[in-house]
């Protein structure tokens, strides 16, 4: 699957990508400060401010290619099937226990935007993808392999 986003993403994205941006250009002004305190060897200021620095930018190379990604509009998502920008509610047949789980991409999850993610591409993200509501699934998970009746396939909001 080519890179999709939910609407409700990119404007979450395009924020947060302006937020690292301020945070660099203040750590710039950090590591500069840091840097007047003298020999750099030693100067643990620097190396923090620097390693913040690191991570900063590992954070917007991870999160910059989706702003070129497909925007899906909630009202583009199909709720006939579990797909991309669903949230479906389960119900596992060994304990009983009812679960619901937000169907999106790896930027989601990485932004943490929606509670108990499960992307497209994971082993029970692939097992559920194209299901329908009243199917049951079996799932082989880390722990023993357990059996979901699909209850309910809604858009993510």
């Amino acid at each position: 699957m080519s890179n999709v986003i939910l609407r409700d993403t990119y404007n979450v994205l395009v924020n947060k990508i302006k937020e690292l941006k301020k945070e660099v250009r203040e750590n710039s002004k950090q590591i500069g400060e840091a840097a007047d305190f003298g020999d750099l060897k030693e100067n643990g200021e620097y190396k923090a401010a620097k390693e913040i620095q690191a991570m900063l930018f590992s954070k917007l190379k991870r999160l910059q290619p989706y702003l070129t990604a497909i925007i899906i509009e909630k009202k583009e998502i199909s709720t006939e099937v579990v797909s991309f920008g669903t949230t479906v509610k389960l119900k596992d047949l060994v304990t009983q226990k009812v679960v619901s789980y937000t169907f999106v991409g790896p930027v989601e999850y990485e932004l943490e935007i929606y509670p108990s993610i499960v992307t497209f591409t994971s082993p029970l993200g692939k097992a559920l993808v194209g299901k329908k509501k009243g199917e049951s699934v079996d799932i082989e998970l880390p722990k023993p392999s357990s059996k979901f009746l699909i209850l309910d396939i809604e858009a993510a909001s």
